[in-house]
């Protein structure tokens, strides 16, 4: 499977990063927004987005933007939020499931396994 994930936080990429070399799937790293229309394509299964993206659009936003093109793919929210108007928001958005930061290889593995088949 191929992953997308947006991130401007260079330890979350590196973090993200080194959860991947341990499986066999592939991520896609965009760290601002225009990369990740540049790099998504048909190929990308499962899309992750960190919430807050310095100097840029929410997550929020780009959750909405990507369903309203028609992207059916799972959206995964990145966040450190976590009051109940947070998960409000997040379901608002129409993200399928969230990953709460700061974030084990364990935490990750068992949101993403609700995803991969």
């Amino acid at each position: 499977m191929r992953f997308l994930y947006i991130e401007d936080e260079r330890n979350d990429i590196e973090l993200m990063t080194r959860y991947f070399q341990t499986v066999e799937h592939q991520l896609v790293i965009a760290t601002t927004i225009d990369e990740l229309w540049e790099k998504l394509d048909d190929t990308m299964d499962i899309i992750m987005i960190d919430i807050f993206l310095y100097g840029e659009k929410s997550g929020y936003v780009l959750a909405h933007e990507l369903r309203a093109k028609g992207h059916n793919q799972p959206l995964i929210a990145i966040t450190g939020l976590v009051t109940p108007a947070d998960m409000q928001d997040i379901q608002k958005a129409n993200f399928d499931a969230v990953i709460h930061k700061p974030f084990t290889f364990r935490d990750l593995e068992a949101v993403l396994e609700q995803f991969i088949y």
